[in-house]
């Protein structure tokens, strides 16, 4: 029943539901890269010297935060 109520109201509104889809993508991606760079600051101070060492991710992150915004 869940199945045809779902699949009824995406039939009906395919429209809608792409034009909100392609707003919500460009709203998510820009909330995302306008937070991440914080968000690794924070982490690599919480982790003090040990979130500098380039064995771990966390350098990286911080590294690529800022281009996520122009890619």
């Amino acid at each position: 029943m869940y199945d045809s109520t779902y699949n009824n109201i995406l039939s009906n509104n395919t429209k809608e539901i792409n034009a909100l889809a392609r707003i919500a993508s460009a709203l998510a991606k820009f909330w995302i890269c306008k937070r991440t760079p914080e968000t690794t600051s924070e982490a690599l101070e919480c982790l003090g010297g040990a979130g500098f060492v380039e064995e771990s991710i966390l350098p990286r992150i911080y590294r690529e935060a800022p281009v996520n915004s122009i890619w």
